[in-house]
């Protein structure tokens, strides 16, 4: 399994197990996909609900989107560097609600490397007392690179930044993401987080039962 997940995460961004050990919940399951890691302030295994705004926190998706749609986006884009890996487990599933997926190398080819790498964003709130000036698109010295997008948290720190955001948004609009289901208990998703946005589609009133795990990752095995 492991070479495989290794594989589809390489060429595809994520990778999709079916019935993962349904068994196990919690911190086990997710520990035989990698190393989970732990981050200040957030439960190694976090329970996604859907929630209408009223019963959420104003300072997330559900306290700002409810039960509509969440945007395309990444993981703590607002950190300086968020975590590379996540995955999503089904604890309940829904047929109809699906997490949509875009690969960010389908807006580097339209918006150009250049481009995302000289633009400019930072923490619409600040982050440990700061609000640092990120790249929406960075290399590290290993050669890998970091994609970052969150139009909820993360805002243009330069007019030019803010024409380049504004194509990158007009582009996901355009752009048909690629939509995965969790339907049974144990389905897996895992995403590359430094290359994928994700998004969530809309929840009715017949799936508000749907319960999803989340861990993060600093490596998968």
């Amino acid at each position: 399994m492991s070479a495989d997940v290794a594989t589809k995460l390489a060429v595809d961004g994520f990778a999709f197990l079916s019935g993962h050990l349904p068994e196990i919940a919690g911190l086990p399951a997710f520990s035989e996909l990698g190393d989970v890691v732990r981050l200040p302030r957030v439960a190694e295994v976090q329970v996604i609900v859907p929630r209408q705004t009223y019963h959420a926190p104003p300072n997330t998706y559900s306290g700002n989107f409810g039960f509509h749609a969440f945007p395309l986006h990444t993981d703590l884009a607002h950190w300086f560097l968020p975590p590379h890996y996540f995955a999503l487990r089904c604890i309940t599933g829904s047929k109809l609600v699906s997490t949509n997926l875009v690969d960010v190398k389908d807006l580097i080819s339209v918006v150009g490397r250049q481009n995302l790498t000289r633009t400019l964003v930072r923490p619409r709130r600040p982050v440990n007392g700061n609000r640092p000036l990120l790249r929406l698109l960075s290399s590290r010295k290993d050669g890998s690179e970091i994609f970052r997008w969150d139009t909820l948290f993360v805002a243009s720190a330069t007019r030019e930044s803010q024409v380049i955001c504004g194509t990158v948004k007009d582009e996901l609009a355009s752009i048909e993401p690629k939509r995965v289901l969790l339907e049974n208990p144990g389905d897996t998703l895992i995403l590359d987080n430094w290359r994928m946005l994700h998004g969530r589609s809309e929840v009715s009133m017949e799936d508000q039962q749907r319960r999803i795990e989340r861990a993060y990752f600093g490596t998968i095995l």
